[in-house]
């Protein structure tokens, strides 16, 4: 199963993906919710155009999204990525002063304590080797 990150900050991009490749997690990480959408898609994230090689967007099997980012209003995003691929989890990652609508994410984790949520998000996907949902709780969850 792959986790997909959703993160406007690129100091948080980076952090998360030095996180997932040492857990030996499939990941992607992108920086908007366009983006998050072009690649569940099977298109190029960055451009929107066809890639030879359709599977990018395959085997998605959580994401994680920013609740503030630049272009889409988190919990909107959240709405449109279960209509393109039901069934699949989308846990949000706020901050504690943030706004975040009821209902709108699955799971919510909160900045302060990002770097630990994170950290046991994706040991959660990486020891989940059967592609089965979430069994553990983030600690920080809402």
């Amino acid at each position: 199963m792959k986790a997909l990150f959703v993160e406007s900050d690129p100091v948080m991009r980076g952090l998360v993906h030095c996180l997932a490749t040492m857990a030996g997690l499939d990941h992607a990480v992108v920086a908007t919710g366009r983006e998050a959408l072009r690649l569940l898609r099977g298109l190029d994230p960055v451009s929107g155009e066809s890639w030879t090689c359709s599977t990018a967007g395959a085997g998605v099997g959580v994401v994680i999204a920013d609740t503030d980012l630049p272009d889409l209003d988190g919990a909107d995003l959240a709405a449109l990525i279960r209509r393109l691929k039901s069934g699949i989890p989308v846990f949000g990652h706020a901050h504690l002063d943030g706004n975040v609508r009821p209902g709108s994410f699955d799971r919510v984790f909160w900045k302060p304590d990002a770097e630990e949520a994170v950290r046991a998000a994706i040991e959660a996907v990486g020891a989940d080797e059967q592609g089965i949902l979430f069994r553990t709780m983030i600690p920080s969850a809402a």
